[in-house]
């Protein structure tokens, strides 16, 4: 008996659908770096991501991003993450989780509470308009009180082809991040402003993960 429960637990953590996605990293047009991301469907509903990030650029204002990570989403919200990285030389990482009234996060010395549904930077998951959302930053661990709107539907050349996605814009304070998510609502691209550069991560392959 005790080895029919055991094989049962294992089939329900097993992935049932993955795949690899590489994105090609620009600031201001020109070639930085780029970000890996796995994506792993599993058979209880959730799906886990994760990534690798880096890129960097010399010019007027010095950008330079490494993180790795690892998130797990559940019914349309993340319910894990760790991540840990540097921005401009400055390190960082949080580890953030649901529990059944709020979220976790930790972030160096800093362990809070959080009441509200948070979307975290790395947008590996579309946001949800019309709810009350935080933004979490992935490296600083920094929350702020955040706006999104649905901008609809576009498309995205992936190797030449085009893919029907949904657009979306998460604005927090200063910052902004405009998002765009296949008919999967996995990521597509993604376009935000650091230092004053901007900087797009665009889909330039997807294959499956072996």
């Amino acid at each position: 008996m005790l080895r029919l429960v055991s094989a049962a637990v294992l089939t329900i953590v097993l992935p049932i659908q993955g795949e690899e996605r590489t994105f090609t990293v620009t600031v201001d047009g020109k070639p930085a770096g780029e970000i890996v991301l796995e994506i792993q469907k599993r058979a209880d509903g959730s799906t886990v991501a994760t990534m690798r990030e880096k890129y960097q650029s010399d010019g007027s204002t010095h950008v330079s991003f490494d993180f790795r990570g690892m998130e797990t989403w559940k019914e349309s919200r993340v319910v894990r993450l760790e991540g840990i990285g540097s921005e401009n030389g400055r390190k960082g990482g949080i580890t953030l989780i649901a529990g059944k009234d709020a979220y976790s996060l930790k972030a160096g010395v800093k362990e809070v509470s959080i009441r509200d549904e948070v979307w975290p930077t790395t947008g590996v998951m579309p946001p949800i308009p019309d709810r009350k959302t935080l933004v979490v930053e992935a490296i600083s661990g920094d929350v702020l009180q955040a706006k999104i709107k649905k901008i609809g539907a576009d498309s995205v050349d992936v190797a030449g082809k085009a893919i029907t996605t949904t657009h979306y814009r998460v604005t927090a304070g200063a910052s902004r991040w405009d998002v765009w998510y296949d008919e999967n609502n996995c990521l597509a691209k993604r376009s935000w402003v650091r230092d004053g550069r901007t900087v797009i991560a665009h889909l330039t392959q997807i294959k499956p993960d072996q």
